[in-house]
């Protein structure tokens, strides 16, 4: 399938909404806006706390047992507890690390025409996946109702041969242009390229 991963740093900001931007050789680069940070923030001081726990734990048994002139824990129980306390002070700190770094990286899906590939880089990562455009079997469009209010959304797909689960983007109702301008230049690439079934259907929602 011609997947590979690639490092990645930059100082990019993330848009305010979902924004498509042509790059002058057919190509595109679709940029999401963050979510809210909240989420990463718990994460972390969940596993700060839950390291700090195992901490005074393992300080209170010590001094409990030294006061009591009981005999000391095996050295197996003291390895535990050290490995706990590793572990989730090791997932926080590797949180933090990750967050300061590419906590303003936004997600990103970039169409390039010239290398025949399409990429996509997770929100708040580093690292970007990609696949060939000739390997693109289908694009479509499809409305979606959401829960709240019945707000209306635009799903876009792209069917991926030898991938089990499509690449998917959701676009609120307000941002349906950039869902129409990203489609039009996913679908120009890859019927340039022989790709199968990337014409607009009839019923797409207001995108062509």
């Amino acid at each position: 399938m011609g997947r590979v991963e690639i490092e990645y740093r930059t100082q990019e900001r993330a848009p305010g909404r979902p924004w498509v931007e042509e790059d002058g050789a057919g190509g595109c680069v679709l940029t999401f806006p963050l979510s809210s940070a909240w989420g990463v923030v718990i994460s972390m001081a969940v596993a700060f706390a839950v390291g700090t726990f195992y901490v005074i734990v393992a300080v209170y048994v010590y001094r409990k047992l030294a006061a009591l002139g009981a005999a000391p824990i095996s050295w197996g129980v003291w390895a535990g507890l050290a490995g706990a306390v590793a572990f989730w002070l090791g997932c926080g700190g590797w949180s933090l690390w990750r967050y300061r770094r590419y906590g303003h990286v936004p997600r990103c899906v970039m169409v390039d025409a010239g290398a025949g590939v399409i990429r996509r880089r997770g929100e708040r990562s580093g690292r970007w996946r990609e696949w060939r455009l000739v390997d693109v079997e289908s694009v479509d469009v499809r409305p979606e109702r959401g829960v709240v209010l019945g707000a209306g959304a635009v799903v876009v797909t792209a069917r991926v041969r030898g991938r089990w689960v499509p690449l998917a983007w959701r676009f609120k109702g307000a941002d349906a242009d950039a869902a129409e301008r990203f489609v039009r230049c996913l679908r120009a690439v890859c019927g340039e390229r022989g790709s199968a079934r990337v014409v607009a259907n009839a019923n797409e929602p207001g995108v062509g």
